[in-house]
C-alpha cells in the first residue's frame, strides 16, 4: 500500500490529511484498521465494497506507530479541530485503539473523535476503549434485522440485537460527546415502520445529536440512492429535538498546506470521494491545478471517477 503524506509531506501509513470536515472542521484522520476491513458490507459505503469482512479484533496497526505519525503532525504546529478514528476500516476492530487514543491525548488537548458503525460496542472492552474520547460517532440505521440485513450485509453471527444494546448501554455510561448517525436510503430503511421503531430506540439513547445523513457520494451499490428533502424533514421531526440533519460538504474553506499536489488529493479522497469542486477547496488549489493533478492520477491509475447525482466524484482505485 502506497504511503500516504502528512501536511509536511512526511509519508505516512495510518495517518492522512488534515481534511475538512462538515461535522467536525479542520480533522486529522486516523486509519487504524485499513485495507477496507469491516464488520459490515454497506450497500451505500462511499468507499465500496468490503474487502475484507470479520469480526476478529487484532492489532491491525500498532499503538506505538500511530501515535508516532499523529506526533510528527502535531509537531508541525497545524492547528486542528479534531484527531479523528475513520479511515477505510471499522476502527474498533483493532485491539490496541485505546492505547492510540490515551497516546494522542497524553501528548496533546486536541479533541479526540472516533467515527464507528456500532458493530462491537457490545463488547465491554471496546466501550472501554472508547471511553477516553472526546467525541464517539456510533451509526444506527436499522433497528428489524430483515432491514439491517439488507442495507449493512453483515456477517453471519453479528447479533442486531446484542449490537443495539451495546449502543444503549454506552450511551448511559459515556461521559464525553455522543452524537448518533443516521444513514437514510431509499427503499430500504425510510419506510414509516421502520422509521418509527428508529425514533423509539433513538429516544432510549443518552446522546447529545441525532445527525440525520444520506446518500450524498457514490455508493458501493449503483440503485443505491438519497431520499428527498420531505423524507429528511420528516425523520427529523419523528426523531425529536436532538435529531438535525446533515448533508455534503460544500462550504468553502481555507486551504490546506502541504506540498505536492497529486499526493494531496490522493490522501483526500482514499477516505473521502470528492467532486473537483470540493478537492479545490479542501486542498486549497486553483482549477487548473486541481485538474493537472488529477490527470496525472489518472495516468498513474491512483483514482478513478464514478458519477453519482449527475456529478462526477474521483476516489482512490479499488474503493
Amino acid at each position: 500500500m502506497k504511503a500516504k503524506k502528512n501536511i509536511a509531506g512526511a509519508a505516512m501509513k495510518y495517518v492522512f490529511g488534515p481534511v475538512h470536515s462538515r461535522r467536525l472542521g479542520l480533522s486529522l484522520g486516523i486509519d487504524p484498521v485499513q485495507d477496507k476491513t469491516c464488520t459490515l458490507d454497506c450497500v451505500y459505503c462511499q468507499l465500496g465494497a468490503t474487502a475484507v469482512k470479520t469480526l476478529k479484533r487484532r492489532v491491525y496497526a500498532p499503538a506505538d506507530a500511530v501515535v508516532d505519525e499523529v506526533r510528527q503532525v502535531i509537531a508541525t504546529g497545524q492547528p486542528l479541530d479534531y484527531s479523528t478514528f475513520s479511515g477505510t476500516g471499522e476502527p474498533t476492530l483493532n485491539v490496541e485503539l485505546g492505547r492510540m487514543i490515551t497516546g494522542i491525548k497524553a501528548m496533546t488537548d486536541i479533541p479526540v473523535a472516533v467515527i464507528t458503525n456500532s458493530t462491537l460496542l457490545h463488547l465491554d472492552e471496546v466501550r472501554s476503549d472508547l471511553m477516553q474520547a472526546d467525541l464517539v460517532i456510533p451509526s444506527v440505521n436499522a433497528v428489524s434485522a430483515q432491514v439491517f440485513a439488507r442495507l449493512s450485509r453483515p456477517l453471519p453471527g453479528l447479533d442486531l440485537p446484542k449490537m443495539l444494546g451495546g449502543i444503549e448501554t454506552f450511551s448511559r455510561v459515556y461521559r464525553g460527546r455522543l452524537w448518533i448517525e443516521v444513514m437514510l436510503v431509499r427503499g430500504i430503511n425510510d419506510g414509516p415502520d421502520e422509521l418509527q421503531e428508529l425514533a423509539r430506540f433513538l429516544d432510549r439513547l443518552a446522546c447529545e445529536k441525532i445527525q440525520i445523513n444520506t446518500v450524498t457520494r457514490p455508493p458501493a451499490e449503483s440503485d443505491c440512492t438519497a431520499v428527498n428533502d420531505q423524507t429528511l424533514e420528516h425523520a427529523r421531526k419523528m426523531f425529536g429535538l436532538r435529531a438535525e440533519i446533515i448533508g455534503s460538504f460544500s462550504n468553502r474553506t481555507a486551504a490546506l498546506p502541504g506540498s505536492d499536489p497529486c499526493e494531496r488529493i490522493l490522501a483526500l479522497v482514499r477516505s473521502h470521494p470528492c467532486t473537483l469542486e470540493q478537492i479545490c477547496d479542501a486542498c486549497g488549489l486553483k482549477r487548473e491545478e486541481a485538474e493537472a493533478a488529477l490527470q496525472e492520477l489518472r495516468r498513474r491509475r491512483s483514482i478513478e471517477q464514478a458519477e453519482h447525482g449527475a456529478q462526477i466524484f474521483y476516489r482512490a482505485s479499488g474503493r
